[in-house]
């Protein structure tokens, strides 16, 4: 925006054009054209959603969100979200108002609201939102438990391409949750989804990132190809599968150091396993050859640092 349309848009802003506010707004956020003012944009964008400009009320919740141009208020963001929620059928805003219930931010949680709200978001094909339906109905969240209908958001959103999606249809399939246990439909879906992984991490190039938050999945898979579960025996692909598993264990279990807070305890639940399976496939040989009494111990000794019982069992021998 340059020096002249400036002038016109803050003429305009100041004889009461709405959109002309919200823009002036969004030139302070930005410094198109002005110096960058957080203040001035929080004055207009004010000014605008209280006047009615939807998107400017949205901004408004966020700005009270993160102290942008004003001191953060939750109480106040929560009230801006839900002028916006109700003001439009703007997906975004339904979704964090839904979030702010679950949450407790600025409001008292509400699981009956927050269902309410996501299953909104939802049926507008909002994402996240989907996401957050089918587990509301898998646990219960603010409405009766529903497995079928659980199954029925899983698969719409798995049907969307989302990785994590595609995991809790492959969960659904693989233990009977509002669908017939079905061992060939829970490996393909479970392929699929660390499969979609692994091409978007070479597309992006942040392998571990795309992998960190699939260590059970990649477990998941390579099981099936040791077991036969849907799928045909083969070592060299569980050995294969594993080894990627434990590789996105080591790389969740470092995150979660990263994140932690100072004296949190680390919850790692099951996704040390891989880790001890690698080291016993290096020390069988199963789908890898040479064994390597090294790698086996190195891979054993990382799943007893992190607490891993039996793996501090199969270690002490060696340390002996």
């Amino acid at each position: 925006m340059v020096a002249n349309q400036l002038v016109r848009k803050r003429a305009l802003a100041e004889r009461g054009n709405i959109r002309a506010m919200y823009d002036l707004a969004l030139a302070y956020k930005s410094g198109e054209g002005v110096n960058k003012d957080a203040e001035q944009f929080f004055a207009w964008m004010r000014k605008a959603a209280l006047a009615g400009y939807q998107d400017g009320m949205l901004d408004v919740a966020w700005a009270y969100a993160d102290g942008e141009g004003v001191d953060p208020n939750t109480r106040l963001f929560f009230e801006w979200m839900k002028k916006a929620a109700e003001a439009s059928e703007d997906s975004e805003a339904i979704f964090n108002l839904a979030l702010a219930y679950n949450d407790g931010k600025g409001t008292e949680k509400d699981d009956k609201q927050f269902f309410e709200w996501i299953k909104k978001a939802a049926e507008k094909n909002h994402r996240e939102a989907m996401y957050h339906l089918a587990a509301a109905y898998e646990e219960g969240i603010g409405t009766d438990r529903n497995l079928l209908l659980y199954f029925e958001w899983a698969k719409k959103i798995a049907n969307l391409g989302e990785p994590g999606a595609m995991l809790r249809l492959a969960d659904a399939y693989g233990n009977g949750k509002g669908t017939t246990v079905n061992e060939r439909e829970f490996f393909e879906w479970t392929r699929k989804a660390v499969t979609s992984a692994e091409r978007a991490a070479k597309e992006t190039k942040e392998r571990e990132m795309a992998f960190e938050d699939l260590p059970t999945a990649l477990h998941n898979l390579a099981l099936a190809y040791r077991d036969g579960t849907g799928t045909n025996q083969n070592k060299r692909l569980y050995f294969k599968w594993m080894k990627k598993s434990a590789e996105a264990a080591e790389a969740s279990i470092q995150k979660a150091r990263e994140t932690r807070e100072k004296d949190q305890e680390l919850k790692l639940g099951d996704i040390p396993n891989p880790m001890f399976r690698l080291a016993l496939a290096y020390k069988d040989g199963e789908g890898v050859k040479p064994r390597s009494v090294k790698r086996y111990f190195a891979w054993m000794k990382k799943a007893a640092e992190v607490g891993l019982p039996a793996a501090m069992v199969n270690l002490a021998p060696s340390v002996a």
